[in-house]
């Protein structure tokens, strides 16, 4: 009897041993994420900024995604195994056509307003807007800044020249 009863705690033991060998691999499974592809980020981009993508290319697993959009065109670097946007590089300017930021030479500038610089901000990052910042410059261009974050927890600060609106920079952080 002796025998039977320890075949059987043996047994039981490798059968609890399986299942959470078992367990553990299907877990590892689901929290491990696939590293994205050129049509996962094509989606990313897509869904984040309007514009026609003129090129994808991946370099030490991240992808560079240029992008041209009615303000100008952009290079848009997303780290393929995180899918973070690691950085925006406005790489040429488009003026806008419905816009004259200067009025006739030798008057006072048109400002923007912070609702525009909002507009502006909000049309570049979907998110939510968190602060916006007027700042005055003795030497250069007047300019808001515009913190805006995302729904996946990335806070992007955005600065805006407030008389041409048109963006400077865009920054990210988590």
């Amino acid at each position: 009897m002796r025998g039977k009863g320890l075949r059987k705690s043996v047994l039981i033991i490798v059968i609890v041993i399986v299942l959470s060998i078992i367990t553990w691999q299907l877990l590892q499974h689901q929290t491990s994420a696939e590293p994205l592809n050129e049509e996962a980020v094509k989606k990313i981009v897509n869904d984040l900024y309007q514009g026609e993508i003129q090129e994808v290319n991946l370099k030490e697993q991240v992808y560079n995604v240029s992008i041209k959009t009615e303000t100008g065109s952009y290079d848009i670097m997303i780290d393929r195994n995180s899918s973070k946007i690691l950085n925006i590089l406005q790489t040429q300017v488009v003026e806008l056509k419905n816009k004259d930021p200067l009025k006739e030479k030798g008057t006072a500038h048109t400002i923007i307003t912070k609702e525009e610089a909002r507009t502006i901000a909000l049309e570049k990052v979907k998110g939510n807007v968190e602060d916006i910042d007027f700042e005055e410059e003795d030497d250069g261009p007047s300019y808001y800044t515009v913190e805006v974050e995302r729904t996946d927890g990335m806070e992007a600060t955005i600065q805006i020249n407030a008389i041409t609106g048109e963006i400077i920079t865009i920054s990210w952080d988590e």
